[in-house]
């Protein structure tokens, strides 16, 4: 996905929950450290411009692949956008941060909510 100032928060989400519908990107005003949680209180809620978030956003493609751990994609956010996101994997009904699961890839998070989706449907 090519990520430019006018790219919106929102529209980065819709395009990452497309690949993985059992995952969500939510974003915050400070990174965090590796395998760990971000704060609620620092969730930019409401949509923004990237440009609003990292007003020094330089534009560029944004790849995430299946077989890429959560770690590395919320570090290339980090590195490359000077973004900081935090990946979400739904349990039933709610919604957990994968800190301590960030060393699986998107696919294998996106599986193990399905997997917990289709077993709370039984």
């Amino acid at each position: 996905m090519f990520i430019d100032n006018n790219t919106t928060t929102q529209e980065l989400a819709n395009a990452f929950a497309s690949d993985f519908p059992y995952l969500k990107i939510e974003f915050y005003k400070k990174g965090h450290d590796h395998f760990h949680g971000s704060p609620k209180n620092e969730e930019i809620k409401e949509e923004k411009k990237l440009s609003e978030i990292n007003p020094e956003l330089s534009s560029g493609e944004l790849n995430w692949e299946k077989t890429m751990s959560v770690d590395r994609l919320e570090t290339t956010f980090e590195e490359k956008f000077r973004l900081h996101i935090q990946v979400f994997r739904k349990s039933g009904d709610q919604w957990l941060q994968t800190s301590k699961t960030d060393h699986w890839t998107l696919e294998k998070q996106n599986s193990k909510a399905l997997e917990s989706e289709s077993f709370a449907t039984k």
